[in-house]
């Protein structure tokens, strides 16, 4: 007897903002809205590039080829999401740009790069701990 289960997960980034702090410098933050379940579990969180980054050294760590390590996984071969980051990374400036146009493409491909760990994933663990790290400010969240 076999046991199937089914888990409906949608990932989305769907926009960006600016945020200039007391001191002046201004950052990106980028709005990932999360289902998992059915609509009334859709959480939205910002984020800043650098929880991602955060994020890909947890998951894009390079060991022998591509895997990720981490207490609930063995090794989980995870070669998209290492494609997308290093795409990501190519393409990314070498100074501050918070130009509408590199944002944009910064969007694209950081949901490409989350839609990679969540398709080559064994769990939804990896994301859904990513979306409730602390360091994003969530925006909405519903429950039954």
């Amino acid at each position: 007897m076999s046991c199937i289960f089914e888990i409906l997960i949608s990932l989305n980034l769907t926009m960006q903002h600016l945020l200039q702090l007391k001191n002046g410098f201004k950052y990106a933050q980028f709005l990932v809205v999360s289902c998992i379940g059915d609509f009334r579990n859709t959480v939205g969180v910002w984020k800043r590039f650098s929880d991602f980054e955060e994020l890909s050294r947890k998951v894009a760590t390079e060991h022998d080829g591509y895997c990720l390590s981490g207490e609930d996984h063995d090794n989980e071969v995870l070669p998209n999401a290492v494609t997308s980051w290093r795409l990501l990374k190519k393409r990314q400036r070498w100074f501050r740009c918070l130009d509408a146009g590199y944002l944009s493409l910064k969007v694209f491909l950081l949901e490409r790069f989350l839609h990679d760990i969540l398709f080559e994933s064994s769990s939804p663990k990896i994301i859904s701990d990513f979306i409730s790290s602390n360091s994003g400010d969530a925006i909405e969240r519903s429950s039954p």
